[in-house]
């Protein structure tokens, strides 16, 4: 800090004198700058305290995320279980397309051809 501090004063000395440039005078100036805020511990508090506050709010927003990744979870499993349900009905509708004669035996007066339409009566 003190040789940063004493390079300062040199270049102001030099730069009014016009042996040096204004740009090593700002140099300088931002060199002495930056040691001085590296140096003061309340720079360091108010780094943290920014730190802290950044972590805060990426917390909030991971909560949010989760919060949102649950619920198109729960919508997942609902429509899983639509679907699984739709898939017993079909199979339950297949079931109904299919003719199991009560024996054995050969089919004499039928009254339905290949191709055509049949409705199922249902009795309960």
């Amino acid at each position: 800090m003190v040789r940063t501090k004493a390079e300062r004063a040199r270049q102001e000395a030099l730069f009014q004198t016009h042996s040096t440039t204004q740009q090593k005078l700002e140099q300088a100036t931002a060199d002495e700058g930056g040691i001085r805020r590296s140096c003061d511990p309340r720079g360091d508090l108010v780094q943290a305290k920014t730190l802290l506050r950044s972590s805060e709010l990426a917390a909030t927003a991971e909560e949010r995320t989760k919060a949102v990744l649950e619920s198109q979870e729960s919508q997942l499993v609902a429509d899983l279980h639509a679907k699984e349900a739709a898939l017993t009905v079909a199979q339950v509708n297949l079931g109904y397309a299919k003719i199991i004669a009560p024996g054995d035996g050969t089919v004499g007066e039928r009254q339905v051809r290949p191709g055509q339409l049949v409705s199922r009566e249902r009795r309960f």
